[in-house]
């Protein structure tokens, strides 16, 4: 495996390319939601939960469109509301001073049960890249966890310290595969697109995504088999790359 051509910067994913999510977190968070609507059904709520975020997801990386916290915990509270449920508060109630204010209790469960690292040594991995004069840029995605928290975490576990630039969806309002979203990262790392290698494990926002920007790209993944033909070019570690750069 080898490079089409020289490399100025790479660019990477963050969830489940560098970190992973603590078991912890999500029970915690689901619990703490499921107070806040009234609804008793812990399994019926945390179905409901799922399925927002699983459809938001979808329609976020066919659209471009980032859809944060306010705007899935307003999609939450429409589908319960659907079900007949009765709730301790309404949607129509969820006005942007209330959310901020959970938004905040979110963030300090998430903090209180940060991610894993995929790898132990990341952050070692990251500082011997930058060694090679090569900048580090990270492209995100966010969700339910927007970019300020995820910078709190990464500086906390010596990740953030190693890169140049962080792009987060939630502070652009566009996500991967949008085609701009790449774009915006070329820009503050002043690259051409040739000379930026992307690496994340989302076979559409990742590698497809870096793809359509004509950037390089590699498919991070630890699985044996490809989606499709022609067949990614795939690392199952960061650690691959010291080889390969």
């Amino acid at each position: 495996m080898h490079l089409s051509s020289p490399l100025k910067a790479l660019s990477l994913d963050i969830w489940q390319t560098l970190i992973q999510s603590n078991p912890a977190f999500k029970p915690s968070q689901i619990r703490f939601l499921q107070e806040k609507t009234g609804v008793s059904n812990f399994a019926l709520f945390q179905k409901i939960m799922q399925t927002v975020d699983q459809e938001i997801d979808a329609e976020s990386t066919a659209t471009g469109v980032d859809f944060g916290f306010q705007e899935r915990i307003k999609t939450i509270w429409k589908k319960l509301e659907d079900e007949k449920l009765e709730l301790k508060i309404q949607a129509n109630e969820l006005k942007n001073k209330v959310l901020e204010e959970w938004y905040l209790e979110n963030e300090e469960i998430f903090l209180a049960n940060p991610p894993k690292p995929i790898e132990a040594d990341i952050r070692e991995t990251l500082a011997q890249i930058r060694e090679k004069n090569i900048k580090i840029g990270l492209l995100s995605n966010t969700g339910f966890i927007r970019g300020t928290t995820m910078r709190k975490v990464l500086n906390n576990m010596e990740i953030l310290q190693e890169t140049d630039f962080q792009l987060f969806s939630n502070e652009s309002q566009i996500t991967k595969p949008n085609i701009a979203f790449f774009r915006l990262l070329e820009e503050k790392l002043t690259c051409e697109p040739k000379e930026i290698l992307h690496i994340g494990d989302n076979y559409e926002a990742d590698y497809q995504g870096a793809t359509q920007a004509s950037w390089q790209t590699f498919w991070f993944s630890q699985k044996k088999h490809y989606l499709s033909e022609p067949k990614p070019l795939q690392i199952g570690s960061l650690k691959q790359l010291l080889s390969i750069l």
